[in-house]
C-alpha cells in the first residue's frame, strides 16, 4: 500500500475526483482517499511517476508519497 499525500484538495468534490483519478490507472487495485487528512492510500502495481501524473492532471499537487 502507497500513502500519497496531496495539496489542493480544498472542494467538497476533491476526494470523489481523486479516488476516480487514481483508481482509472492500469494496475490500481484499491483507493481511499481522507479528504480532512489530504492523503489517499492506493494499492496497486503502478510507478510514483505515473501517479504524480496523474493527480497534477486533474490539478493536484503530489508532497509525498510512502510504501506502508
Amino acid at each position: 500500500m502507497k500513502r500519497i499525500d496531496i495539496e489542493g484538495m480544498t472542494a467538497r468534490d476533491c476526494p470523489a475526483i481523486v479516488e476516480e483519478v487514481l483508481s482509472r490507472l492500469e494496475n490500481a487495485e484499491a483507493v481511499k482517499v481522507y479528504a480532512e487528512e489530504s492523503y489517499a492510500e492506493f494499492i496497486g502495481s503502478v510507478n510514483d511517476d505515473k501517479i504524480i501524473s496523474a493527480l497534477m492532471s486533474a490539478g493536484y499537487t503530489v508532497k509525498s508519497i510512502e510504501v506502508q
